[in-house]
C-alpha cells in the first residue's frame, strides 16, 4: 500500500442558538472542530495527533477538566487515541440509560476491543464517512411491505425501534448516555459538493432517530403489557390512524419516577483489577436457607422473589377493637396481643369467666363488658418482657392469679432484686433482662411445662420454646377440633420474628437464635393448626410458618459461625451408641449417658442442660433453661418406654439441672450417692460453687462402696474426691465391657510421653491433697475398659494409661508441697481452717438462727482455738466467745445462736474471728442472712 492521502479540512458547520457543538469528547482536553481535530487518512486508520497538539490536549482548559481521573471517566473522558477497525454494521437497538435516554454501546476502558466510539459519536464511520443511524434487526421471518403500502421512512424507523428487544444486550459492554440535542458535524471532504448534502441528510436522520428514542422511552412498559394481551385487546387499544403522532406518544408516556434500587444499573467508573466486572462475577457470601440465591444480571431485572407463605400482617393498633379468632378465643390488641379464652362452663357463682394469655397494659379488662365476660380468673405469661406484663398490677387488683414460666419466676416476683444487683458498669451482659417489670408482682405459681393442666376451666399444655427469651413458653389449647398454639414472641409471621436483638443472649455467641430453631421444630412436631403470636397476625399454616422460620434462623446462626451448624440433625439424632445398650447424649451439657434395659426402660447417668446451644451470660435463674428436648428421639429411635431412674455423679448444675423436670414429667427417680444427696437437698448449707437454684431431694440415697441393682445391671458406687469433695464414680458392666463413669474428675485425654493429662480440680470444691492419687488407685483396682467423663470423649484404657494417671496425681501433690508451707502449718490445699454452716439463711425479724462452726488445728502440737462471732448492729449472739483445745489436726464443732434485728434487709453479713494457738487468722469465715417478711421466706 502507498502512502495514504491526507484529507483536507472542511469549514466548521454554522452553530445554532442554544445547541452545543456536539457530545463531550473522550480526550484529556476539550476537542474543537478547528485546529485540533484528527486528520483523516486512508479508510484503514485514523492518524495520531501531532506532538504539539497532544501537549495542548494535556493542559486542562477549565475546572471541569481538573477533576480526578475517575470523575472524568464517569463523564466519558479519558481516551487519547482510537484505532478504527473495518466498518461493522451494528443493528442492535439503542440501549437506555438510567433515565430512559439512548445510550451508545462500546464506551469502555482504554484498549477496549470495540473502539471507534469517537467516530460513532460524531455521526461518522471508522472510515470517516457519514454514518447512517443504527436500526434494530428485523425479526426472523419478517417480510417487507410493497412499496406503495409502505409507511414513510421515519414511521418505519419508529416501528422498528418499538419492536426492538432490549433484553438482547451484551452484558459485558459498557454504555454511556448520549444527549439527543446533538448534530452530526459536516463532512470534511471538499472533493465533491454532494458530500456535504449527504452529511446533512445523515444529521437529519440522526435527529429523527433521537426524537423517536425520546418518544419511545417512556411507553415501553405499556407496550409490553399490550403485547402480552389478546389480539382483540391490542386492536382495541391501538390509536386511531388519523390521530396526531406526537399526541399519541405523549399520551402513552408513563410518569417519570425514580427507579427501584433493585432495578438500577450501576454506572461503571473505572475497571481497576477487575472492577465492576469482578463484583458482578462474585457470588453471595451467604445463601438463604429457604430458596436459591437470587442474582441480578446486567440488563435484566432480578428474578421474582419466591412468594411468602402468608401476607405480612400489619401490627394491630392500640385502638383496634377485639375480634374473635376462634370460638370463645378473643384477641385484644394492646402493647401486645392479649388472648382471652372463655371457659366452657360458668363458674360456681354463674359468672362467665376467662383466662388471659399475656396481659399487655391491661386493655383486656376494659374490653370485658363488650365481650360478655364477667371476670378474668388467671393470667398465663409467655415471658417476662414489659410489653407483655406491664398491666399485671391491674390484674392483681382485679383478683386474677398470675402464672409465670418457672425459669423466669424471679423476674416477676423478685424483679426488685434484679434491679438492685444487676451489673451496669462495664456490662457485657447483653440479654434483655432489664426489659422487665419495674416492680415485683405477687405470683400464684409457675406453669407445669410439658403437662396438660386445667386452669380457670380451660385445658392448657405449656411447652418450653426458648429463643426470644431463655425461659419463654408457648401454650397449646384445643378448641373445636383445632389445636391452637399461643407462641408469645417466638414467631411474628411466617419466617419472621418480632425481635432479633432479644435472641442475643451473650456478647458474641448464638445461643438464642439456635434455641429458636430447635423450638420451631419441636413446636411443629406438635402439629398445631394455627399460631397466635404476641405480635403479628394469626397464622393458619402453622407448620409451614415454623419450618420457614427455622430455616431462615439457621442461616442466621451460620452467618456468625466459622462453619455451618446442622441443628436439625442435632435435634433428631442426639444419641450416639457406645455399645449396644450404652448411649451418649452429644447434645447435652454436661455429657449424659443412657443405659438401656431389655425391659424397654432406661437409666440416665447425669442430666443437666439437655439439647443446649451454649450458656447465656449471667448466673441468675432466668439465664438457665433445662428442658427435655432429646427425649422424643430417645423414645422413637431406641424404643424406650420409660426412664425409670437417673444417677448423679456430683452436685454441679450442669449434671443435675434437668433432674427435677425429668421427675415431674416422666416420673423418673433421682438416685444420688449418700454424701451428694444432702448437698442437693440443701444448697444453702455449704459454701460451694455451681449449685442449682432450688433444692433437689433425692428419691434414693446410694451408700458408698456398695452395689445396687437396676434390672439386669449391677452398679457399684465408689467415693471419688478430687474434682469436688462430694463426688462419686459408678462402675457397671455393659455388653461385656466394664465401664466407669468418672464425672468431671479429669479429661481422660492424656497420652504418656505426648499429651499431659489435665486434672480438673478447683479449690472451692473442697479439693484435698491426695485425692487424685486415691482415684488413680481406684481405677487401677477396677481396671475398666472404658472411662466416661462429663465433658470429654470416651476413653478406652490400658495398664500404661492407668499408671500414668497415678503418676499425674503424685506430681500434683509434690507441686503443692513445694509451693505451700505445709511443713510448718497444715493449711490444706484451699487454706481454709474454719467453716460456718449454714452459709446462707433466711429468717424473719427477731428470729433465732443456729450456726455450726467447724475449726481444725493446723499445728503439729496441741493448740487452743478462740472463735469470736461478729454480727450486724442490733443483732445478738450467744456465746460471744467460744473456746476449745484441739489436738494436732483435730476438727471440732462449736455452736452459736444468732438473733436477727428488726430491720428487713437482704444479704446481712456475719463472720467468725479465728485464732488457733499463735496463729491469728482474723475474720476467717463469713455467712449470709436475708431478713425478710414471712411471705418472702
Amino acid at each position: 500500500m502507498g502512502r495514504p492521502v491526507r484529507a483536507r479540512r472542511a469549514p466548521p458547520a454554522p452553530r445554532r442558538p442554544g445547541r452545543r457543538d456536539g457530545p463531550p469528547r473522550l480526550g484529556r482536553g476539550r476537542r474543537r472542530d478547528g485546529a485540533r481535530r484528527a486528520r483523516l487518512r486512508a479508510p484503514g486508520r485514523i492518524r495520531r495527533l501531532p506532538r504539539a497538539a497532544r501537549r495542548a490536549r494535556r493542559r486542562p482548559r477549565n475546572d471541569r477538566d481538573r477533576r480526578p481521573l475517575a470523575g472524568r471517566l464517569r463523564h466519558g473522558r479519558g481516551r487519547r487515541r482510537q484505532v478504527a477497525r473495518p466498518a461493522r454494521v451494528d443493528r442492535r437497538a439503542p440501549r437506555r440509560g438510567p433515565q430512559g435516554s439512548a445510550v451508545v454501546e462500546g464506551v469502555g476502558c482504554r484498549g477496549h476491543p470495540r473502539g471507534g466510539v469517537r467516530a460513532q459519536r460524531r455521526g461518522r464511520t471508522r472510515h470517516g464517512r457519514p454514518r447512517a443511524p443504527r436500526l434494530p434487526r428485523a425479526p426472523r421471518g419478517h417480510r417487507a411491505a410493497p412499496a406503495r403500502t409502505r409507511r414513510p421512512r421515519c414511521r418505519r424507523l419508529q416501528d422498528r425501534l418499538h419492536a426492538a428487544r432490549p433484553e438482547r444486550r451484551e452484558p459485558h459492554r459498557h454504555r454511556r448516555r448520549v444527549g439527543h440535542r446533538r448534530r452530526a458535524p459536516a463532512a470534511r471532504d471538499d472533493r465533491d459538493g454532494r458530500a456535504r448534502d449527504e452529511a446533512g441528510r445523515a444529521a437529519r436522520r440522526a435527529r429523527r432517530a433521537s426524537v423517536v428514542r425520546r418518544r419511545v422511552r417512556h411507553g415501553a412498559p405499556q407496550r409490553r403489557d399490550r403485547a402480552r394481551r389478546a389480539p382483540e385487546a391490542r386492536a382495541r387499544d391501538r390509536p386511531a390512524r388519523d390521530a396526531p403522532r406526537h399526541r399519541v406518544a405523549r399520551a402513552a408516556r408513563a410518569p417519570r419516577r425514580h427507579r427501584p434500587v433493585a432495578h438500577a444499573r450501576p454506572r461503571v467508573v473505572a475497571r481497576l483489577r477487575g472492577g465492576a466486572a469482578a463484583l458482578r462475577r462474585a457470588g453471595a457470601l451467604l445463601r438463604r436457607g429457604d430458596r436459591q440465591q437470587r442474582r441480578a444480571h446486567r440488563g435484566r431485572r432480578p428474578r421474582a422473589r419466591r412468594r411468602e407463605l402468608a401476607r405480612l400482617p400489619r401490627g394491630p393498633g392500640v385502638s383496634a377493637a377485639p375480634r374473635e379468632v376462634a370460638r370463645g378465643v378473643w384477641l385484644v390488641p394492646d402493647t401486645c396481643n392479649v388472648y382471652l379464652i372463655v371457659a366452657d362452663r360458668p363458674a360456681e357463682d354463674g359468672a362467665r369467666t376467662a383466662i388471659a394469655i399475656d396481659f399487655g397494659a391491661g386493655a383486656a379488662l376494659d374490653a370485658l363488658p363488650a365481650l360478655g365476660i364477667d371476670r378474668i380468673t388467671d393470667v398465663l405469661m409467655t415471658h417476662h418482657h414489659r410489653d407483655q406484663a406491664q398491666g399485671l398490677p391491674r390484674a392483681v387488683d382485679h383478683g386474677a392469679r398470675i402464672h409465670v414460666p418457672p425459669v423466669e419466676v424471679d423476674l416477676f416476683a423478685r424483679v426488685d432484686e434484679m434491679w438492685a444487683t444487676r451489673t451496669l458498669d462495664n456490662d457485657y451482659n447483653v440479654r434483655q433482662d432489664r426489659f422487665s417489670l419495674l416492680d415485683p408482682v405477687p405470683v400464684h405459681g409457675t406453669v407445669p411445662e410439658y403437662r396438660w393442666w386445667t386452669v380457670g376451666g380451660v385445658d392448657v399444655r405449656p411447652l418450653p420454646t426458648p429463643g426470644h427469651t431463655v425461659g419463654s413458653v408457648s401454650y397449646l389449647v384445643h378448641r373445636d377440633g383445632e389445636r391452637l398454639a399461643f407462641t408469645g414472641d417466638l414467631i411474628y409471621a411466617p419466617g419472621k420474628v418480632w425481635s432479633l436483638a432479644a435472641t442475643q443472649w451473650s456478647y458474641t455467641a448464638t445461643e438464642g437464635p439456635a434455641m429458636a430453631v430447635l423450638s420451631c421444630h419441636l413446636l411443629a412436631d406438635e402439629r398445631p393448626d394455627r399460631l397466635l403470636p404476641s405480635h403479628g397476625d394469626v397464622m393458619t399454616d402453622a407448620v409451614a410458618a415454623l419450618t420457614l422460620l427455622a430455616e431462615r434462623m439457621n442461616a442466621y446462626v451460620d452467618s456468625r459461625r466459622w462453619h455451618d451448624w446442622n441443628l436439625v440433625d442435632r435435634l433428631r439424632n442426639p444419641y450416639v451408641p457406645l455399645t449396644e445398650h450404652l448411649l451418649l447424649n452429644r447434645s447435652s451439657l454436661s455429657c449424659s449417658y443412657v443405659l438401656l434395659s431389655r425391659t424397654g426402660e432406661a437409666l440416665l447417668v447425669d442430666y443437666g442442660y439437655d439439647m443446649t446451644t451454649g450458656l447465656p451470660t449471667g448466673q441468675d435463674r432466668a439465664s438457665r433453661r433445662p428442658w427435655l428436648a432429646s427425649l422424643p428421639a430417645l423414645k422413637k429411635q431406641f424404643g424406650v418406654t420409660r426412664i425409670s431412674a437417673v444417677l448423679a455423679t456430683h452436685y454441679h448444675d450442669d449434671h443435675v439441672a434437668g433432674m427435677p423436670l425429668l421427675r415431674d414429667v416422666e416420673g423418673t427417680e433421682i438416685w444420688a450417692p449418700e454424701h451428694v444427696a444432702p448437698v442437693l437437698a440443701d444448697p444453702w448449707e455449704h459454701d460451694l460453687p455451681c449449685q442449682w437454684y432450688e433444692p433437689i431431694v433425692a428419691d434414693r440415697s446410694l451408700p458408698l462402696g456398695e452395689t445396687v441393682r437396676w434390672n439386669e445391671y449391677e452398679i457399684t458406687v465408689h467415693d471419688q474426691p478430687g474434682h469436688t469433695l462430694f463426688a462419686a464414680a459408678f462402675e457397671v458392666e455393659v455388653d461385656g465391657v466394664k465401664v466407669v463413669f468418672t464425672g468431671d474428675q479429669q479429661e481422660n485425654l492424656g497420652l504418656p510421653g505426648e499429651r499431659r493429662e489435665i486434672l480438673n480440680y478447683q479449690y472451692r470444691n473442697r479439693f484435698r491433697l491426695g485425692d487424685y492419687v486415691a482415684s488413680a488407685q481406684l481405677y487401677r483396682r477396677i481396671a475398666p475398659g472404658l472411662l466416661l467423663s462429663g465433658h470429654w470423649e470416651p476413653r478406652t484404657t490400658d495398664p500404661a494409661y492407668l499408671e500414668y494417671l497415678l503418676q499425674a496425681g503424685a506430681n500434683l501433690d509434690e507441686l503443692h508441697h513445694e509451693l505451700l508451707p505445709l511443713d510448718e502449718l497444715d493449711l490444706g490445699a484451699d487454706g481454709v481452717l474454719c467453716r460456718l454452716y449454714p452459709y446462707r439463711a433466711a429468717a424473719e425479724p427477731h428470729s433465732a438462727l443456729d450456726y455450726r462452726a467447724v475449726v481444725r488445728n493446723p499445728h503439729a502440737s496441741e493448740a487452743d482455738a478462740v472463735l469470736t462471732p461478729v454480727v450486724p448492729h442490733g443483732w445478738a449472739v450467744e456465746p460471744s466467745v467460744a473456746r476449745a483445745t484441739l489436738a494436732p489436726g483435730e476438727e471440732r464443732e462449736l455452736v452459736f445462736r444468732v438473733t436477727t434485728g428488726d430491720a428487713v434487709s437482704r444479704r446481712n453479713r456475719l463472720a467468725i474471728d479465728v485464732t488457733i494457738g499463735e496463729l491469728r487468722l482474723g475474720q476467717h469465715v463469713e455467712a449470709i442472712v436475708d431478713v425478710v417478711v414471712a411471705e418472702r421466706v
